[in-house]
């Protein structure tokens, strides 16, 4: 494990700005196609659309899961440094996960969302590929580093876990059928029934208080 403080890592600084750089790239193809604000999509008639400042998941990449990924990725660097095929195998199968989830909310959202045209990934949802490749393949390399090369502590293993599943399950937009049910694509607009609403915000501010508790432990 790097001993180095991630502030001054060259890794974690590489890794942050090519996943920002994906993100950013993302909110520039949304505002070209008019589908990153609410004005834009209403400009184009598009009352129930998703557009991207809605998506609480993206802000959360940019604020939370992408830092974390950064510095998992800085920490175990000098482990990864001999197995480049590996690597490689873990980016692969990253690109082909996110395809495939790409693809299939695509097919849900017809073309009422920021990623999608016609049931099909628009360039903004390639770019989203494009963007999950290398975050799922670090997810995959750490989820290695822990478990299988046993390489990581306990702590920093659970820590990273739990900001992960933090993303997924505000992933599942709860916060979009709370805050603004009015939005986005149709099977996202059903009424949220209240205690699963609680159960959902609960459960994700646990996450995310004790994934940075166990971050903090190293």
């Amino acid at each position: 494990m790097s001993t180095i403080p991630f502030w001054r890592d060259p890794v974690f600084w590489s890794v942050l700005l090519i996943l920002t750089s994906f993100w950013l790239a993302g909110f520039a193809s949304a505002w070209k196609n008019e589908m990153a604000t609410s004005n834009q999509t209403l400009r184009k008639g598009l009352a129930r659309a998703l557009h991207w400042t809605i998506h609480c998941g993206f802000w959360y990449l940019l604020v939370v899961l992408q830092p974390v990924l950064a510095y998992g990725a800085a920490k175990t660097a000098p482990q990864w440094r001999d197995r480049q095929s590996l690597v490689i195998v873990c980016l692969l199968v990253g690109g082909i996960v996110g395809y495939v989830l790409q693809t299939a909310w695509s097919r849900a959202a017809g073309s009422s969302d920021a990623w999608s045209e016609d049931g099909k990934p628009n360039l903004t949802g390639i770019i989203h590929i494009g963007h999950m490749t290398p975050e799922i393949g670090i997810m995959l390399m750490l989820l290695l580093s822990g478990l299988w090369f046993q390489e990581m502590s306990w702590s920093m293993f659970f820590g990273t876990l739990a900001i992960v599943m933090s993303h997924l399950l505000l992933g599942n937009h709860w916060p979009l059928r709370i805050l603004r049910p009015a939005s986005g694509p149709e099977h996202l607009t059903r009424p949220m029934p209240q205690i699963d609403a609680v159960l959902s915000a609960s459960l994700w501010t646990g996450l995310v208080l004790v994934g940075f508790a166990l971050l903090a432990k190293g």
